[in-house]
């Protein structure tokens, strides 16, 4: 199992629905964005989000951008960074899952 340390940013806005909701956002990985009606509803949404992304850049050999940092150990918890845990049993669903990343042929 390792570990990717994902800096995040929080607010809040209002839903397609009109409801109030928390943001929760990763800039060093596309896509990583979700809406939720509590903060922590948010940050488990975006680390669900987030392992799925990182399993597909690994499967693929994709570099991931290098504001990620990777441990082997889980870290302390803090607020501006999102702890994602990825292992085997994560890259073997992501293998068996549709892409969320689809390759862009170069022009």
């Amino acid at each position: 199992m390792r570990y990717y340390l994902l800096p995040v940013e929080q607010g809040e806005t209002i839903s397609d629905a009109g409801e109030s909701v928390v943001w929760m956002a990763c800039s060093v990985l596309p896509g990583a964005y979700e809406e939720a009606p509590t903060l922590d509803a948010a940050r488990e949404q975006l680390r669900a989000l987030a392992v799925h992304i990182i399993a597909e850049h690994l499967l693929r050999d994709d570099p991931l951008d290098p504001a990620i940092a990777v441990t082997d150990l889980p870290p302390h918890p803090t607020a501006d960074l999102l702890t994602v845990p990825v292992g085997d049993a994560d890259l073997e669903v992501v293998r068996q899952a549709p892409l969320l990343m689809i390759e862009q042929p170069e022009p």
